[in-house]
């Protein structure tokens, strides 16, 4: 799902739009500045979350996740607002005047990016609560999602940027329920503390 929006663009072009998986690739390079931003903290991510998981403290597990996604939410949202200002004349500056991409390719670009950054967040935190099997799911539906958006419309960068943004979407969405729904059945099981109040009833 993440690396599949230039491939798509490269088997739905036809002969007059060859030229157009380059010029969608350095579109997705550029928009994408933010996600790669991000994949230097995910690397210290999982063994940050596996450590809370394993000592029980799921409270605090929660509101790390909760604090990181609050983190990426923003990121992805300053992304996608500095792609749809500056992305256009960038690309052209840096690439050339055959490199033309509209602000809607560059803002959807950016918009997937996040969607997508939250999901391997959602990923990260499933994995370390030893729900690999979800994680697979989540993405799973992330390209059924993917394929077929992408198989409607004619547009060729509209239907596959849209594509990105509903595939990483759901795969987020996905996530997040299984990740609430772990941590949910954690919590429950955990032993309950009385309250003074409790044993005096």
């Amino acid at each position: 799902l993440v690396n599949a929006g230039t491939l798509a663009v490269e088997v739905l072009a036809d002969e007059s739009q060859e030229h157009d998986a380059g010029v969608f690739l350095v579109g997705l390079t550029i928009a994408r500045v933010p996600l790669f931003l991000y994949q230097a903290v995910q690397a210290s991510l999982l063994p940050h979350l596996s450590a809370l998981a394993g000592a029980g403290r799921y409270s605090e597990f929660r509101g790390r996740l909760g604090r990181l996604l609050g983190a990426v939410a923003a990121l992805g949202v300053l992304g996608t607002v500095v792609a749809f200002l500056i992305g256009p004349p960038v690309i052209r500056l840096l690439f050339g005047p055959d490199f033309d991409l509209t602000r809607r390719d560059l803002a959807l670009l950016a918009a997937g990016s996040a969607s997508i950054m939250l999901a391997t967040a959602l990923g990260q935190s499933l994995i370390a609560l030893s729900s690999q099997r979800r994680v697979a799911i989540g993405w799973f539906l992330g390209v059924v999602v993917f394929l077929a958006v992408v198989a409607l419309g004619d547009d060729l960068f509209l239907r596959v940027e849209l594509g990105i943004v509903a595939g990483s979407l759901v795969a987020a969405v996905a996530m997040g329920l299984f990740t609430r729904q772990r941590l949910h059945e954690h919590l429950r099981a955990m032993p309950h503390t009385l309250t003074p109040l409790d044993e005096a009833s």
